[in-house]
């Protein structure tokens, strides 16, 4: 008879970690975004890539550059998984476990993230240590790391838009400010 009236009753800790299965549950259902993250992570790492080489086939550049389009590839893909895996992933993972996840936070941190990746791929693009003047090699340098902010930041938005897009995050999180975690109650 006790056997029966223990097993009637509903657990409050299964797990062992003193985590109730109700509380785990909640997690593993995910109401900040619809689709899984990876998803969205591919688009993100992917997009860049895609922008750059149709921006290239329609440049003026491209009939005065011998540049083979799979060079473009080559370059802006690394560039863009390294964003990706460094800054996209991380934070994106920490905005979700802190139930902050929206599409506004992140595509403010992938403009960021886009200005300074390509500022900073510019500016190694741009420096030729071998020049014997270094005060006007560091300037042009610098000039062309400075113009490459814009196209950055819009070229970041829209992967981070690719990153909401893909994995089904919304503008405004969809999470109640009442809903609890494990160990906060």
């Amino acid at each position: 008879m006790e056997g029966k009236a223990q097993t009637s009753e509903t657990p409050k800790c299964i797990t062992g970690h003193g985590v109730p299965l109700i509380q785990l549950l909640h997690l593993m259902t995910n109401d900040q975004h619809a689709r899984p993250l990876w998803i969205g992570m591919i688009a993100c790492a992917l997009f860049p890539t895609l922008v750059i080489e149709v921006l290239f086939q329609f440049s003026a550049e491209k009939n005065m550059m011998m540049v083979p389009d799979l060079l473009v590839v080559i370059i802006a893909l690394p560039v863009s998984l390294f964003a990706v895996v460094s800054v996209a992933l991380p934070y994106t993972l920490w905005l979700r476990r802190l139930g902050k996840l929206n599409a506004i936070r992140l595509c403010i941190a992938g403009a960021l993230v886009g200005a300074a990746a390509l500022a900073v791929l510019n500016f190694y693009t741009n420096y030729y240590p071998e020049m014997n003047d270094q005060k006007f090699m560091i300037q042009t340098a610098l000039k062309s790391a400075l113009a490459s902010t814009v196209p950055g930041a819009i070229i970041g938005f829209l992967s981070s838009v690719a990153l909401c897009v893909g994995a089904g995050i919304t503008i405004r999180s969809s999470r109640s400010k009442n809903a609890t975690r494990p160990g906060s109650a």
